[in-house]
């Protein structure tokens, strides 16, 4: 937790390997990860930032790009697992509805649903989120912190790395680190 520009979103970058760390070591499974490919560190640990990408196709297509072989029950699990029961169902064509640039409409927080569905439905086994509940109204997002957190905390669950400025949840957290600058006096 901390504020912005306190480093966060670069952690999670480290975390992922999409930059090395300029001291200490990072372990994956034991295994440091200057020393595993990126492909073989992002199968285990998945990113989630808070404006997740989606490509002009099908809202399943977008989904599935978690796991390409994954089944349409599958998907639409990961879907409705990720608070777009409703939405799904209004859909002129459910999950083969096409979003993306020039089609179906889709807001900020839908957006970052269809990322969490990506989250969900790729099984990795640490969770990286980086204000994953930032497009969210209050009840949604203290519902999906809720959901995640439950997920994470079933025995086999994800391990998981909360980035965030809100402080709900945070009660559940194993250990939580403040990237707060403070002032010495």
């Amino acid at each position: 937790m901390g504020p912005s520009g306190s480093g966060k979103s670069t952690l999670a970058a480290v975390l992922v390997r999409f930059l090395a760390p300029t001291s200490g070591r990072h372990l994956v499974g034991g295994a440091d990860v200057a020393g595993l490919r990126a492909d073989d560190v992002r199968r285990r640990v998945g990113l989630l930032d808070d404006d997740p990408y989606l490509f002009a196709t099908t809202l399943a297509e977008n989904v599935r790009l978690a796991r390409p072989g994954a089944s349409d029950e599958d998907v639409e699990q990961a879907v409705r697992g990720a608070h777009l029961g409703e939405w799904l169902d209004a859909l002129p064509r459910g999950l083969a509805t096409r979003i993306g640039d020039g089609a179906e409409a889709v807001s900020g927080g839908e957006r970052a649903r269809i990322g969490l569905a990506r989250m969900l439905l790729a099984e990795h086994d640490v969770l990286v989120l980086d204000e994953p509940t930032a497009h969210l109204d209050t009840a949604t997002a203290r519902a999906v912190t809720d959901d995640l957190l439950a997920l994470c905390e079933r025995p086999g669950g994800p391990g998981l790395v909360w980035i965030t400025h809100s402080d709900h949840g945070l009660d559940r957290m194993d250990d939580v680190l403040d990237l707060t600058p403070h002032r010495g006096g």
